[in-house]
């Protein structure tokens, strides 16, 4: 890979005045395969969550992908909601 901008995806939040870049090869090593899977980066880092009604059965454990985000309270999980932007406090 060449280039400063591969691997990455600018997100951009106008409404919450955030722009944050997510790195998608982000602790890989020199000579390792850097394919990523976008969508466990972007569970892993709770910018996503999981639609349980159209998961197919071999991508379960996206669940518990999106679950660690969940229990870190990051992004979307930010707060004590069960749900994107719900706080139960």
């Amino acid at each position: 890979m060449s280039g400063s901008g591969e691997g990455k995806c600018h997100l951009v939040f106008p409404e919450e005045g955030r722009h944050d870049i997510l790195d998608a090869t982000a602790g890989r090593k020199h000579g390792e395969d850097l394919s990523t899977n976008f969508n466990e980066v972007l569970l892993k880092k709770g910018y996503a969550r999981v639609d349980n009604k159209y998961l197919p059965k071999d991508l379960e454990y996206y669940q518990e992908l999106q679950d660690g985000a969940r229990k870190k309270e990051i992004r979307i999980w930010a707060g004590k909601g069960t749900e994107p932007g719900e706080d139960s406090r």
